[in-house]
């Protein structure tokens, strides 16, 4: 596999890794969001629940307060029936929704004689909280049913506070026993056995209310959290795979490419403390760039092999040729000697002048040979050798001036 290959395929393994570990972080930081929001709305929805709890048993309080102190403390009446109205309106979204109104709230405002904390800006029901919380439908159908039944027991406390204000009427009348004042009238209706068992019969709706939101809102908080925690199991295994990934693409990247360029640099190392032995070739065999660079690398090193043999054997040949062109002189040497001969007995007579001279053809023929001969062992060794060049030129040009001197000898004998 070839190199860029590898780094290719490495580096898409390890983006689709990074891709899904993200991925896997982003999809954990949702699940973690949609937790809170649900543990939020888990904690709102029993904070409204309580709110509607509390809401009633403040009612039930400041009506008894109220019908108890309305003849002896008259002033701290006013202030319970105002919270008691309050009350009314806050739930029921007629007015804003005071600041921290969770908290602690109308046990301070009756000390003080005014709310703790100013209005918010936000004027909504319970029903409507409860809406956007969103409870179920049974969840709803119980807290309508408690609603009914606290309406009913707001007109008991209503007629209550009515008989304590002396506002007599048709209702009130009917609320009063044979010879009752109206005082005592109020309190025991807010203090009977009848009162209190409309109370229970409001609360028991709350009750089953709160429990099943609790185990709704709570399975709901566990299933985010098994969510989470199968992200987070989800994201250490991608990471986990990432590193296995990773150190077998490292290891694998090295044997392929980094060793076997540990392996180039070191046949380098060899040829070059070798003197650059060209009888010695890269053996690397692998199947990517590294193998085709060493398979050049054994290419150049065969071709220059193949070229210092071919100069060996080039110069070999032309040592041939001197030695040919040595033999050639001494051949030359011995006919100029002869000629020589020749000329000292041209004198001895006539008669031997014509056949010297046919004689001196002859031998200046056998010269005109020796020379092409010397001629053509030395253009081989041009060929094959600048020395035997240079060596040759000397020696053709020795060969002309001999030749020279041969043929101004023939003309005289002629």
């Amino acid at each position: 596999m070839s190199i860029k290959k590898i780094i290719t395929i490495t580096f898409g393994i390890i983006s689709v890794c990074l891709i899904s570990i993200l991925f896997a972080i982003l999809s954990l930081q949702q699940s973690q969001e949609e937790l809170i929001k649900i543990d939020d709305r888990r904690l709102n929805s029993l904070l409204v629940a309580d709110e509607l709890r509390q809401s009633s048993d403040d009612l039930t309080r400041l009506a008894r307060l109220y019908v108890v102190t309305k003849e002896m403390e008259p002033n701290n009446a006013k202030e319970y029936l105002r919270e008691y109205n309050a009350i009314l309106d806050i739930r029921s979204g007629k007015v804003p929704r005071p600041q921290d109104y969770r908290y602690i709230f109308w046990d301070f405002a009756a000390v003080e004689g005014k709310n703790p904390t100013p209005d918010s800006a936000e004027k909504k029901s319970l029903h409507d909280m409860m809406v956007e919380l969103g409870f179920t439908n049974e969840e709803m159908s119980l807290l309508d049913e408690s609603t009914t039944k606290s309406n009913g027991l707001v007109n008991t406390e209503v007629i209550a506070m009515n008989l304590a204000d002396g506002k007599i009427g048709p209702a009130e009348r009917a609320a009063m026993h044979a010879r009752e004042n109206p005082r005592d009238a109020a309190i025991r209706l807010m203090h009977d056995g009848t009162y209190m068992q409309n109370k229970a019969e409001i609360m028991k709706p709350i009750n089953v209310f709160m429990k099943k939101l609790d185990a709704r809102t709570g399975a709901e908080v566990i299933a985010a959290q098994k969510k989470v925690d199968r992200m987070i199991i989800l994201a250490i295994m991608l990471i986990v795979v990432e590193i296995i990934a990773c150190a077998i693409l490292i290891t694998y990247c090295y044997r392929c490419i980094l060793r076997g360029i540990d392996q180039l640099s070191e046949k380098f190392k060899e040829l070059s403390r070798s003197g650059g032995d060209l009888r010695k070739s890269v053996d690397i065999k692998a199947d990517n760039e590294i193998g085709v660079l060493a398979g050049y690398i054994n290419d150049f090193i065969a071709e220059r092999r193949q070229i210092v043999t071919s100069i060996v054997t080039e110069t070999k040949a032309g040592h041939r040729a001197a030695i040919m062109l040595n033999q050639s002189t001494v051949k030359l040497s011995d006919e100029i000697k002869h000629i020589a001969d020749i000329s000292e007995g041209v004198a001895a007579g006539t008669e031997e002048t014509s056949a010297s001279a046919n004689e001196m053809k002859t031998t200046a023929a056998k010269m005109t040979d020796a020379v092409d001969m010397v001629t053509e062992s030395s253009d081989r060794g041009i060929q094959t050798s600048k020395a035997g060049q240079k060596r040759t030129e000397e020696l053709r040009n020795n060969f002309a001036v001999s030749l020279a001197e041969a043929n101004k000898i023939f003309d005289q004998v002629k």
